[in-house]
C-alpha cells in the first residue's frame, strides 16, 4: 500500500511540474493543450511543494 501511495504522489508531483514548465516555457509540453496563466503556473509550483 505504501508503494502505491508513493507512486501516486510521484506522478502527481510530475503533473504539477509539467504545468509549471509549460507556463514558463522551460520546455515544450504538447500534452497540456489548454492555456494556463503565469500566476496559475506559480500556484502549480507552490502546490507541488
Amino acid at each position: 500500500m505504501r508503494t502505491a501511495f508513493l507512486i501516486f504522489v510521484l506522478v502527481h508531483t510530475l503533473l504539477h511540474l509539467f504545468g509549471f514548465v509549460k507556463v514558463f516555457e522551460l520546455s515544450i509540453i504538447k500534452k497540456i493543450t489548454q492555456p494556463v496563466s503565469k500566476p496559475l503556473g506559480l500556484v502549480w509550483l507552490l502546490v507541488y511543494k
